[in-house]
């Protein structure tokens, strides 16, 4: 890779900023989640047990009083297309009111359906005492919260460090940030500053023959791990050298 000398402390900050990225936790690999996943796990034991929580329970007022609300719109619908039929002559209006009715009418049927089947489910929800039912409902609540707090934050500190690392990247020719995506893909790390006889990205101890080839390297080059073909920013003695 050709680069000025006096440019080349940029592959440093690139793949500080690539180790920093990777380090960004999977949000489904933090305390908030398996915190969570715990919970989850307690209620789906209750369900099997038969004891439904409050979530649950609130779940289905919820859907009953959702579909009853849907229920007294459609009656109202199917009664104002009682009255247009009744009062007008107009065909084009009687048949748009006729068909509206009939669509009605059978979104009515379906949604009774709905409703005995959720009534049904719901007075046959047995439980907790209702003091633990809400401290655990309180206990859920709160972790998904913190769950979804945490995920927020990774998410935003995961696209900051992106944002920064395409800048860096986008300051180099496209063919060298290709390769310095290909070598991080191969071993976790582009570039190291080498300042010793060991490759930082791979630990290696390198041959005083490999050391003065890579000290040797063109200033306006950047040298490479003859071992892992990590990019070596010269520094220390090197740099003096180079």
């Amino acid at each position: 890779m050709k680069l000025d000398h006096d440019r080349q402390r940029i592959l440093i900050d690139i793949a500080t900023a690539w180790s920093a990225l990777q380090r960004v936790d999977d949000p489904e690999d933090t305390d908030e989640y398996r915190a969570l996943a715990d919970l989850r796990a307690q209620r789906d034991q209750r369900r099997r047990q038969g004891a439904v929580t409050s979530l649950d329970h609130g779940d289905s007022v919820r859907t009953i009083t959702r579909l009853t609300t849907d229920r007294a719109r459609l009656v109202r619908r199917i009664r104002d297309n009682d009255k247009t039929l009744a009062a007008s002559v107009d065909p084009a209006v009687r048949r748009e009111a006729a068909h509206d009715k009939k669509a009605a009418e059978k979104r009515l049927s379906a949604l009774d359906r709905e409703l005995k089947a959720e009534e049904n489910k719901l007075a046959r929800t047995t439980g907790p005492t209702p003091g633990e039912t809400t401290q655990f409902a309180d206990s859920y609540r709160a972790a998904e919260k913190d769950y979804r707090r945490r995920a927020a934050e990774l998410a935003a500190d995961k696209a900051e460090l992106t944002e920064r690392l395409q800048a860096l990247l986008d300051q180099l020719d496209p063919a060298d940030a290709k390769e310095l995506r290909a070598q991080t893909r191969a071993t976790g790390v582009c570039a190291v500053v080498f300042s010793g006889r060991s490759c930082p990205g791979c630990q290696m101890v390198l041959s005083p023959a490999e050391v003065k080839t890579i000290e040797q390297t063109d200033k306006d080059e950047v040298a490479r791990c003859p071992q892992c073909g990590t990019f070596l920013v010269l520094g220390g003695d090197h740099e003096r050298k180079a």
